[in-house]
């Protein structure tokens, strides 16, 4: 009953927040003119953009529901003078670049299966998880600022304790360290209260638009090889990768390095 409350008594639990981090928010709004927040699916993430828009304008992105009917009504619940809700896809990114470039902030949960081709491969507790691209896109694109953040939920319905923690640097790093590093952050927000994530989403399935791990620039397996993979084939086929990864892109580079030389 959690996210109805906050959705149609948004004063009252925003009078039951506590912020934990409130002199370092501070301190980034004054030096970012916009920011990108981003949070794991821990704690209660619906109070957070409410808190959020109370001092500036910001846009969130959702998934919308599966049953079409309830778009409509759960977009006009979310949505405030300040708080703007938009659909994953083309017109939510579209939406979110507008925000930045106009100073505004965005607010997006990124630990979800990338639902297309352009996610990529990363680690995340240990196993490798095809991983949205879009946080470290959007930064590179606008110079905006990324900060995690996370809002804990208080022992007997008492509130909620806000946390923000600065993200990683992303410039100059390859699409899938960018990736690792942003999971290793929302890692960091999700030990901050481990009781509290939404475990029982399956992070580490393989959608259909996603290369195989082992080979994503390389051949791919056979298909009974792919069919036949032990449960444990993230950790087992991991390190590999990596390596495999590492080399292809030091000849790459090695290879530009080359050219430009030549020229």
């Amino acid at each position: 009953m959690e996210t109805p409350k906050i959705w149609l008594k948004p004063e009252y639990c925003l009078n039951r927040i506590q912020n934990a981090d409130l002199a370092y928010l501070q301190a980034v709004r004054e030096q970012h003119q916009s920011i990108i927040f981003v949070t794991p699916h821990v704690g209660c993430f619906e109070i957070l953009a409410r808190y959020l828009a109370q001092q500036k304008p910001i846009v969130v992105m959702y998934r919308p529901p599966r049953r079409g009917f309830l778009g409509p009504s759960m977009k006009a619940s979310r949505d405030l003078p300040n708080l703007l809700s938009v659909p994953a896809g083309f017109k939510g990114v579209r939406e979110f670049i507008k925000a930045l470039r106009n100073g505004g902030d965005i607010g997006l949960l990124p630990d979800q299966v990338a639902s297309t081709a352009d996610g990529v491969w990363a680690p995340f507790f240990g196993r490798l998880a095809f991983t949205i691209t879009l946080p470290a896109k959007l930064a590179e694109q606008t110079g905006a600022k990324v900060v995690m953040m996370a809002g804990e939920r208080l022992p007997k319905g008492e509130g909620w304790r806000l946390h923000f923690r600065d993200g990683p640097e992303l410039d100059g790093l390859a699409v899938e360290y960018q990736a690792a590093a942003m999971n290793a952050a929302m890692e960091e927000m999700v030990r901050l209260m481990p009781e509290q994530y939404l475990w029982n989403y399956n992070r580490y399935k393989m959608p259909k638009c996603a290369p195989d791990p082992m080979y994503m620039t390389w051949p791919p397996r056979e298909k009974d090889m792919v069919a036949n993979r032990s449960k444990n084939w993230a950790e087992e086929h991991a390190q590999e990768y990596a390596e495999r990864r590492a080399q292809e892109l030091a000849e790459q580079q090695a290879q530009s390095q080359s050219q430009s030389q030549s020229q």
